[in-house]
């Protein structure tokens, strides 16, 4: 039974590898050289609202799709910062992993920071254990959103696991 089955597949795709065939026309090189339109879509652990990055206007933006709102939430990284990725933690909470270039006395390099936000845009955090992490040209990296304490996540610190509060 499997193998008919699989044989009247294979017939049935004669004609689409026919036309694939006869239509040879080549690909425009733009077509390989544009940027994505969207990257990295990811639902809300509810599965009702949904974040995307794109490059709009010539800059990274996260673009927040809020149930029950008709247009979309926009969040700009800035004109010399990347949002270098981003993480439902809750229904409610969005973490993003920001990063810029930066000149510090004669040394040049790209820091890293994650911040908290609502989905809406509001209500903006940069998560840090303390007011020398400054200091930092790493971020943090998280380890784990911790699923029974809404209110925290784990990260890695200048080597140390820390538990962040994220609202």
């Amino acid at each position: 039974m499997l193998h008919k089955l699989f044989m009247y597949e294979s017939i049935a795709m004669f004609p689409i590898l026919a036309t694939a065939a006869e239509d040879n026309a080549l690909v425009p090189v733009e077509a390989y050289a544009s940027l994505p339109q969207i990257e990295d879509p990811e639902i809300s652990p509810n599965g009702v609202n949904i974040a995307v990055k794109r490059v709009y206007a010539g800059t990274h933006t996260l673009f927040l799709y809020i149930q029950g709102h008709n247009q979309p939430f926009a969040y700009s990284s800035g004109d010399e910062s990347d949002i270098n990725w981003f993480r439902w933690a809750s229904d409610d909470r969005l973490l993003l992993g920001m990063g810029f270039p930066k000149k510090v006395a004669h040394w040049r390099g790209y820091y890293t920071r994650t911040i908290a936000m609502d989905p809406d845009g509001t209500n903006i955090i940069g998560l840090r254990e303390n007011q020398t992490w400054h200091r930092s040209w790493s971020g943090g990296r998280i380890l784990s959103l911790l699923p029974d304490d809404p209110e925290h996540i784990l990260m890695e610190i200048r080597g140390v696991a820390k538990r962040v509060n994220i609202l």
